[in-house]
């Protein structure tokens, strides 16, 4: 999980000095291309780099290209973004290296209409057979909604968050809809990125048995000079939070090459 569509989403940074340069051979960038905006990445990116880089694509016509500091509204506040159909059909035309659908729901991204770009974007991946990565966290819907319309295959992202909208509730304990979607096949990422884990949340989730099913580090323009550096860094932090280096290893690996179904 990173963002590497450097110089078009304003998360991006350059492929080949954040990952493979740093023992990391194989990436998905999560959602900084949509379908009018995969073309390019695909062109100036996939076929250049000498990472291997696969994508789940935005549900959002435009990626993430419109959300920034200095800009802070996001490719769904405009819900006519979510283009299920031209989501299907970027996939079907680039299925050797698009991997699923991404959408992310924190309210500056999608506003109050997260759950109708949650299914729009359901839709897409329903269609095509893929897995859809939803982003959590500060999201207008409550978490058990969200959750709700997940199915086996599906992955959410942050699920260590530590502020609202979370996979704790307000005494700490695992919510029980978040372990009924993981009965049920849901997947729980890490993806750290600049806010987005809380050691804290990852040792009573731990405690709980809630252990993350991939560990990513969700790698971009506002972390990569701390706090997450880089993937390694990231699983150190589970290995010290109590994991074996083979199941941190697994995590990196074997786990999502799995879930995502690398060629």
């Amino acid at each position: 999980h990173v963002h590497v569509y450097d110089g078009v989403a304003p998360l991006g940074i350059p492929a080949d000095p954040n990952c493979i340069a740093k023992g990391v051979t194989t990436v998905v960038d999560a959602g900084s291309s949509g379908a009018h905006t995969f073309p390019g990445f695909r062109r100036n990116v996939i076929n250049v780099v000498d990472t291997r880089v696969f994508a789940l694509l935005n549900i959002s016509v435009v990626g993430q290209s419109t959300y920034s500091e200095d800009n802070p509204y996001g490719e769904l506040l405009n819900l006519g973004y979510a283009n299920p159909k031209l989501a299907i059909r970027t996939i079907e035309r680039n299925r050797d290296v698009i991997l699923g659908i991404k959408v992310r729901l924190s309210r500056p991204i999608a506003g109050e209409h997260d759950l109708q770009a949650l299914k729009l974007a359901k839709e897409a991946a329903s269609a095509v057979g893929l897995p859809l990565m939803a982003h959590i966290g500060d999201t207008h819907t409550p978490l058990p909604v969200i959750l709700s319309e997940l199915t086996k295959g599906d992955v959410v992202t942050h699920s260590f968050r530590g502020s609202n909208g979370g996979i704790l509730d307000e005494q700490g304990i695992v919510l029980k809809e978040v372990r009924g979607a993981m009965d049920r096949g849901v997947h729980l990422d890490v993806g750290h990125g600049a806010g987005s884990f809380s050691f804290d949340t990852a040792e009573k989730a731990l405690k709980q048995g809630v252990v993350p099913g991939t560990i990513s580090s969700d790698v971009h323009q506002f972390n990569v000079n701390g706090p997450v550096f880089d993937l390694a860094t990231t699983l150190s932090k589970f290995l010290h939070l109590g994991l074996t280096l083979d199941e941190v290893i697994q995590r990196a690996s074997t786990n999502p090459a799995n879930l995502f179904g690398f060629p």
